[in-house]
């Protein structure tokens, strides 16, 4: 199934080729998320393309909205942000997954969202 960006929820499981470009912020720590989708490279950005990231599977793990505070409102003017983390090739859970991140607004507008994963509480014996 083909979701809008906008429409992602946290647990939503997705896959897009778009994800095999990346770059990361050089100026800081390498645990940043790496940047997905862009149109280019930013300065003050390094490469991080990752071409198995093309067929992997990422669960979202956060959203939200972005945008410009403006005296006059448009549809241009927010975006979503989108966190997710790349999931073991048999699709659970990695708790050391690559975090990637990507928005709308940079061109990433629909993704294909193959499953969710909930979480369950299990109470400690």
């Amino acid at each position: 199934m083909v979701k809008k960006t906008g429409d992602l929820q946290v647990g939503d499981v997705v896959e897009s080729p778009e994800f095999s470009l990346g770059a990361q912020h050089s100026r800081f720590d390498r645990d940043l998320p790496i940047e997905v989708g862009l149109p280019g490279r930013p300065r003050d950005f390094t490469d991080a393309t990752d071409h198995t990231r093309a067929g992997a599977r990422f669960m979202v793990i956060h959203t939200m909205v972005e945008g410009h505070v403006v005296i006059q409102q448009s549809p241009n003017d927010y975006w979503t942000r989108v966190y997710a983390k790349r999931l073991c090739p048999d699709g659970s859970f990695d708790p050391n997954g690559e975090v990637i991140t990507f928005t709308d607004a940079a061109g990433i507008d629909t993704v294909a969202c193959v499953g969710r994963i909930s979480m369950t509480f299990q109470p400690l014996a």
